[in-house]
């Protein structure tokens, strides 16, 4: 339904990947809800990821014994729009180095 859930900022890490996947859903007008999901509710859930340094937006398959779509076109939109950041900042980066040299 063109949304994302996360849990509210304050049970997480307010990383840097989990910053640039909130900018995607500004940027792009999905919707955002900052809310704590029970159990019971994971049902009622398409595709579920997570985030990090390392894995950027890692999907997930399975929790328990509730299955998540990792084809999902949200999820996918997702990681490709974050690997798309990560690669525009190693090249301004590359470029801002390089100029200092």
């Amino acid at each position: 339904d063109n949304k994302l859930i996360t849990s509210p900022e304050a049970l997480v890490l307010p990383g840097i990947t989990r910053q640039r996947v909130i900018s995607i859903c500004y940027h792009f007008k999905i919707i955002l809800l900052e809310q704590k999901i029970k159990k019971e509710e994971l049902s009622g859930i398409e595709a579920m990821f997570i985030t990090g340094t390392s894995p950027g937006v890692l999907p997930v398959s399975k929790a328990g014994n509730y299955l998540f779509n990792t084809d999902n076109k949200l999820l996918r939109g997702f990681i490709s729009e974050y690997g798309s950041l990560v690669k525009d900042d190693i090249m301004y980066r590359k470029y801002v180095y390089s100029k200092k040299q």
